[in-house]
């Protein structure tokens, strides 16, 4: 697997449109990422192997290309394919105006895939960036640079045309508990909370949903608690019960417990090896 991230800091100076990290990476074979809600914009771009992106109810099988975008605050899931898994760049970034920039594009929520072609120069802006050697003020020119360079790709040679491969027939009730789940990730609630909230019963409710899930209820949200949770600890530096608050755990302990349960390591375990992924310019083994 090879592995490589720059993290940048956020500046006043860019504020409306910045670059927060990029990375690239090639995936093992049915590598998962979620379900999850990112907080910022994610475009990814896809050098070769194949996944699918699960967003909004639809399902998307990209190939070499390919790429889709990752909207803030939305529920995502995205795998990696068995066979042929894919190796992809990525770049984060945040700001008042970034939805404008993707629009004037031809991304939207509605429309979060596109295609450039194969072997594009996006890869080439994205590794430019990771090989700055140190993260300073004269970099954030750089950075915000390589930024406007990609949308500037992205505007000239992306069709957003991609036709989905299916579109999912969520149970409706399964559908209001995903947007009630995503839309509540910052409290605490409980699964008879869930069903009052959606006035049906609770046993039902749990029944349908792990139907059309294929997981219980209560697994899910503590999955989904928890992959926002590892997104925290990778690019803020709130304490640890900072990020147990925000991702809606009633007491440090329940969010040590769970996340060590899902990940198999402690929450501060989990960010000094961030840390050091900061540190290493390119890992492979």
């Amino acid at each position: 697997m090879t592995y490589n991230v720059i993290f940048n800091y956020e500046s006043f100076l860019f504020e409306e449109f910045q670059l927060l990290f990029a990375g690239e990476e090639k995936c093992e074979p049915g590598y998962k990422f979620g379900p999850a809600a990112r907080p910022n914009y994610i475009i990814h771009y896809i050098l070769e192997g194949s996944g699918t992106y699960y967003v909004n109810n639809e399902t998307y099988q990209l190939y070499e290309g390919q790429g889709f975008v990752i909207f803030p605050n939305k529920q995502t899931t995205y795998v990696a394919d068995k066979d042929y898994p894919w190796h992809y760049v990525w770049i984060g970034f945040n700001g008042k105006l970034s939805e404008s920039h993707l629009t004037n594009i031809g991304i939207t929520f509605q429309h979060p895939v596109y295609s450039v072609g194969k072997r594009h120069e996006i890869v080439n802006i994205v590794r430019q960036m990771l090989d700055i050697n140190q993260v300073n003020d004269t970099s954030q020119y750089l950075f915000q640079s390589n930024l406007l360079a990609v949308m500037a790709e992205l505007h000239f040679y992306a069709e957003t045309n991609i036709k989905k491969d299916q579109r999912s027939d969520v149970n409706p009730l399964v559908g209001r508990t995903l947007n009630y789940i995503e839309s509540n990730l910052d409290k605490s609630f409980t699964i008879n909370e869930i069903s009052k909230n959606l006035f049906v019963n609770r046993s039902y409710l749990s029944r349908i949903f792990k139907k059309e899930m294929g997981t219980s209820l209560k697994k899910y949200i503590d999955n989904f608690r928890v992959t926002r949770a590892r997104e925290m600890l990778s690019i803020t530096e709130f304490e640890l019960l900072e990020i147990a608050k925000q991702t809606g755990f009633t007491s440090y302990n329940s969010f040590y417990k769970t996340f060590k349960n899902i990940t198999k390591q402690t929450p501060s375990q989990y960010r000094h090896e961030q840390r050091q992924l900061k540190l290493i310019t390119k890992h492979e083994a």
